[in-house]
């Protein structure tokens, strides 16, 4: 009955690895079967042990796999970016799995360090345990793109200059028995004509 058990557990966990995808990382659909399969655990990661801290070091372990941990007991110490301090359990378990050995350099915060089980004899199950890879980062958001700078102002000037005059028209064409040719320039006094003898005149 318990191997049916474990054979349902996996062939549900795989269906549900495959709906959740990418979000699972590499191998997410097996991973994800494998832990319903495992015993009851909880995963510690590195925590956050000062306001700063985005990375610690594991100074050492004082627990090593199988032992019994009690609540507010220390289970290791990290260095910190401002001191080494004590890493201490949340839980009464055993330590099943240690994820990150000692001396390991520049962890994240939240990456998984440690796994503990709730009975002695659960331990066993987490020999092979790997833990799995981080899901890849989403792509790095665009660089937002400044804002445009402000248009320049257009000086206004003091006095506007007036529009410029329209060309003047062209001199009429005057024929040679003094009327005007088509096109001739009305002025205002009257029209303006041409002969030899005066040239251009109005009249």
């Amino acid at each position: 009955e318990s191997a049916g058990m474990s054979i349902v557990a996996a062939s549900v966990g795989i269906a549900f690895g495959r709906a959740l995808g990418p979000a699972l990382g590499r191998g997410g659909p097996a991973l994800f079967a494998r832990r319903l399969s495992l015993p009851a655990h909880k995963v510690l990661d590195m925590p956050a042990l000062s306001p700063t801290m985005t990375m610690g070091n594991i100074s050492s372990w004082t627990k090593k796999v199988g032992d019994a941990v009690s609540s507010g007991e220390r289970i290791g110490e990290v260095e910190t970016d401002k001191a080494t301090v004590d890493f201490e359990s949340i839980d009464d378990g055993f330590v099943a799995k240690i994820l990150v050995p000692e001396g390991a350099q520049d962890i994240p915060v939240g990456t998984p360090v440690l796994i503990m089980v709730e009975e002695a004899a659960d331990v066993a199950a987490f020999k092979d345990y790997v833990a799995a890879a981080p899901t890849p980062a989403a792509a790095a958001a665009a660089p937002a793109v400044p804002p445009p700078p402000p248009a320049a102002a257009v000086p206004v000037a003091a006095n506007v200059a007036p529009a410029p005059a329209a060309a003047a028209a062209a001199a009429p064409v005057i024929t040679g028995d003094g009327r005007r040719a088509p096109g001739t320039i009305v002025s205002v006094a009257g029209k303006i004509y041409f002969n030899e003898a005066q040239g251009f005149y109005r009249f």
